[in-house]
């Protein structure tokens, strides 16, 4: 655990280096180690300096449009659902941070990268990291949007209970999976009742009904085809089929197979 201020300096100075990040203004790499070390704390230290700067990268690449579909997604939902889920994008982290965790990054980074600051001492308006400079601000940020806009935070609400009849089959009630990892895990886990693998092939994604993400899939077997549907950002894996067919034994996700599985084979 890396607690103080110059050890943490010491370390992501280590690692921006290693990881071919020191082409940054230092003004840049000053305002991220502020703000990273905020996120430290606020995270209960469980993640490296490395986990932390990484998992800035992918949620500021978000906001700021470097993956052009994601980002748009981004946009037309309430901004901080894509980059709350996106957190599972960095194994490392799965299975660390809590809900509120998850949270605080995703909001803090989105509150850093796109909302401009206004400095009465320069009269300047500035945009970027130096907004959130303690633990006690960006809670007092979150509390106060969380107050004034709950909408935007309606992913985090149980959801309402749904007819087993629907499972899979409506985007109302899809099948969980905790990264999109796990969603192909559990599409090569299906199975006819005699034990046939399944054929699939991704329709596409779209807004699911508390705003998040779902992506639907076509399954072919025994000369049938069902349209089913995974929400691949959700807090635990399904450990159910849908109607019809059974899962095969779970195995561990392979990560490169999210990059290398061939969905027509």
């Amino acid at each position: 655990m890396i607690s103080t201020k110059d050890d943490f300096t010491k370390a992501f100075l280590e690692c921006t280096k290693n990881e071919g990040y020191i082409d940054l203004p230092q003004e840049i790499l000053d305002g991220r180690l502020d703000f990273l070390f905020v996120m430290n704390e606020l995270t209960n230290y469980k993640l490296t300096v490395s986990q932390l700067n990484k998992l800035y990268i992918i949620l500021a690449s978000l906001l700021l449009g470097k993956y052009p579909k994601i980002a748009f997604e981004v946009m037309q939902s309430d901004r901080i659902r894509l980059p709350y889920a996106a957190i599972d994008l960095l194994p490392a982290t799965k299975g660390k941070l809590t809900s509120q965790e998850k949270l605080l990054f995703a909001f803090c980074t989105f509150y850093s990268v796109c909302v401009e600051v206004y400095d009465e001492k320069t009269d300047k308006i500035y945009r970027g990291i130096r907004d959130i400079d303690s633990p006690a601000h960006a809670m007092r940020l979150l509390e106060w949007e969380r107050e004034n806009h709950p909408e935007k935070f309606a992913f985090l609400l149980p959801k309402e209970h749904v007819s087993e009849k629907t499972f899979a089959v409506s985007k109302d009630n899809p099948v969980k999976a905790v990264s999109i990892a796990d969603s192909y895990t559990y599409l090569r886990s299906i199975r006819t009742r005699d034990g046939k693998p399944i054929h699939y092939k991704r329709a596409g994604s779209m807004m699911g009904k508390h705003g998040g993400i779902i992506d639907g899939y076509t399954l072919y077997f025994d000369g049938k085809e069902l349209n089913i549907y995974i929400d691949p950002y959700a807090e635990e894996n399904s450990t159910e089929a849908p109607e019809g067919l059974v899962l095969a034994r779970s195995h561990s996700v392979d990560w490169g197979d999210i990059w290398t599985y061939n969905e027509n084979s």
